[in-house]
């Protein structure tokens, strides 16, 4: 039972704001904090501190709930500035989950971003509603995650179908990809290509979501990348 577990103390941000959670549910999570709590100084220590120097704090609470409840809170649809308030919120709760190789967590995060699909197909949510994210969350996804993520793929595939192509022709347009990873518009190329060979293709919107989980086991960098400062027994 997580609750007989040891304590983890997550000191978050330069502001070292504490979180405490059950060592438990946390390795159980995610393999990197499997090897590095539990198979380090933490193992037998009936409380342990860590510092997650580069996260943020709204960010690691969200995880806390996620592990806890299986949910976190994210800003409405009410508006368009909510929508991709949203998107970056899960953006930057996913390349904590990558960083971490918390391979649910990512593919939770993958159902949350097909949320509008999910409400439009019930007809709970109009289509002028559905906003595709912005360049700057691309760019930031792009930055922040390996070539094989998840949210890569689907961010391509949300561009590829639900961007009316006239959007390329313009100006601004190429002023906006300009300043996005070269791996993006390489990406969105070939999609695009592939789109036009196959008129007939079926949108991935209208898929499974599942198409797009993965296994940040197979994703994950080197572990040493990662700034979690050692553990300290209390």
């Amino acid at each position: 039972m997580a609750q007989t577990s040891p304590i983890l103390h997550l000191l978050v941000g330069p502001t070292r704001t504490t979180f405490h959670v059950h060592l438990k549910p946390i390795c159980d999570a995610s393999p990197f904090f499997e090897r590095t709590l539990r198979g380090g100084k933490c193992r037998d220590a009936p409380s342990a501190s860590v510092e997650l120097c580069e996260d943020e704090v709204e960010t690691v609470d969200r995880f806390v709930s996620w592990i806890y409840s299986g949910r976190f809170a994210l800003s409405t649809f009410s508006t368009e500035e909510n929508t991709h308030k949203r998107f970056h919120e899960l953006a930057k709760l996913n390349m904590f989950a990558n960083k971490y190789t918390i391979t649910a967590l990512a593919n939770d995060i993958i159902d949350r971003l097909w949320d509008p699909w999910d409400l439009y197909f019930k007809n709970l949510l109009s289509s002028r509603s559905i906003f595709c994210p912005r360049v700057s969350l691309v760019r930031h996804v792009y930055e922040t995650t390996s070539p094989k993520s998840a949210f890569r793929r689907l961010l391509v595939d949300w561009y590829t179908w639900e961007i009316p192509l006239k959007w390329f022709d313009d100006e601004r347009t190429r002023e906006e990809l300009g300043d996005v990873s070269q791996d993006f518009a390489v990406d969105l190329a070939v999609a695009l290509a592939r789109r036009m060979a196959d008129p007939d293709r079926q949108s991935p919107f209208a898929l499974q979501k599942k198409e797009y989980y993965g296994d940040l086991e197979e994703e994950s960098e080197d572990d040493e990348a990662v700034d979690l400062r050692s553990c300290r027994g209390d």
